[in-house]
C-alpha cells in the first residue's frame, strides 16, 4: 500500500542521512524523476547496507543445510554448526572437481574451510591439483589451504600434482612451501617408478619439478631408470639419463646398473639411448670446457 502510495522504502538510513540524500538527490537538476527516484533506494556514499547476493548455487547449499537440518530434527546452533562441518568439505570438493570457481568462493563466504578435508580426509586443494586447475589451485592457496594436507592414504596435494603430471601445479605449490620432505619417500619412489614403466614423461617433468631426486629406489630396490628400461620406454629412459646426472652409474637391489640390465635383457634400441646420450653428454661438457 505504501508504496503504491509513492513511499520510498529507506531501510536502514538514519532519519539524517535520509534527509541529506534527499537534499542531495533534489538537487540534481540533470536527472529526471525515474533518475531520482532509483537514486533514492541506492547506496551512494555507505548510508545503505549492501548484502552480497548468494548465486543460485549456493543458496542450493545452503538450503539443503536447512531442510538436512529440519529432516535431523537439529534445533541448536551447535548442532547445525556440526552439520555444516561435515557437508561443506563435501561441497568444496564437488565445486571444486567442476571448476566452478565461483561456488568455491560462495561456500567460504557461507563459512567453509578452505584447509577442511572430506570423508577420505582429502581437501579441495588435493582434488584441484589432481584435475591440474592452475586457476583453482590459485584461488585455494590465497584463501589460505594448506600445503601439507594428508589424506587417508597419507598424501599430500604435492603427490598428487606429481603423479599425474601437473607441473604448473606443482610449480604453485612449490613457491607456497609444499616441500617433498613432508611426502612420504617409500610411496613417491613406487609412484614414479610406475610412472617410468609407463612412459609417463609429464610425470616425470613434475616430479623433477617438485624437487624430488628421479633416481630414488622403490620399495623393491629397483630405480625409475631400471623400471624404463625393463618396460622398454625410450622416451622415460631418455628423459632420466638426461635429467639426472650420474645416472649412468646408479645400481639397483641387485648392484646392477640399468645399463647393465640393459645388455642382459639384450634391448638393442634401449642400449642405442644410452650409447646416444652419453656421447651427447660428452660433448656438451668438452664444449663447456
Amino acid at each position: 500500500v505504501l508504496l503504491d502510495a509513492g513511499v520510498i522504502p529507506g531501510a536502514d538510513m538514519t532519519p539524517e542521512a535520509a534527509l541529506s540524500k534527499l537534499s542531495y538527490v533534489l538537487s540534481k537538476n540533470e536527472w529526471n524523476q525515474e533518475m531520482k527516484l532509483q537514486k533514492l533506494t541506492e547506496n551512494l556514499r555507505g548510508e545503505l547496507t549492501v548484502l552480497e547476493r548468494m548465486d543460485s548455487n549456493s543458496k542450493n547449499d545452503m538450503d539443503l543445510i536447512n531442510a538436512l537440518s529440519k529432516a535431523l530434527k537439529f534445533s541448536s546452533s551447535k548442532e547445525i554448526e556440526e552439520l555444516k562441518e561435515f557437508l561443506f568439505p563435501c561441497l568444496l570438493c564437488m565445486a571444486t572437481k567442476a571448476g566452478d570457481v565461483n561456488r568455491v568462493d560462495e561456500l567460504l563466504k557461507s563459512g567453509a574451510d578452505a584447509s577442511a578435508t572430506d570423508y577420505d580426509s582429502r581437501s579441495a586443494l588435493h582434488v584441484a591439483c589432481g584435475e591440474g586447475n592452475q586457476e583453482m589451485v590459485q584461488f585455494l592457496l590465497r584463501h589460505g589451504a594448506n600445503v601439507h594436507t594428508r589424506d587417508r592414504h597419507d598424501r599430500t596435494p604435492l603427490m598428487d600434482a606429481m603423479e599425474f603430471g601437473q607441473v604448473d601445479c606443482v610449480r604453485l605449490l612449490v613457491q607456497c612451501g609444499a616441500d617433498v620432505t613432508f611426502a612420504n619417500a617409500s610411496a613417491l619412489g613406487d609412484d614414479i617408478t610406475r610412472s617410468a614403466a609407463a612412459g609417463n614423461v609429464q610425470s616425470l617433468r613434475a616430479y623433477k619439478e617438485g624437487g624430488f631426486s628421479l633416481l630414488t629406489t622403490n620399495s623393491s630396490g629397483s630405480t625409475p631408470l631400471h623400471a624404463a628400461v625393463a618396460s622398454r620406454q625410450p622416451e622415460s629412459l631418455e628423459y632420466i639419463l638426461l635429467a639426472e646426472p650420474g645416472s649412468f652409474q646408479v645400481t639397483d637391489h641387485l648392484n646392477q646398473t640399468a645399463e647393465e640390465l640393459t645388455r642382459q635383457l639384450n634391448h638393442l634400441e634401449m642400449l642405442d639411448i644410452f650409447v646416444r646420450i652419453r656421447n651427447f653428454l660428452a660433448n656438451e661438457g668438452n664444449n663447456e670446457k
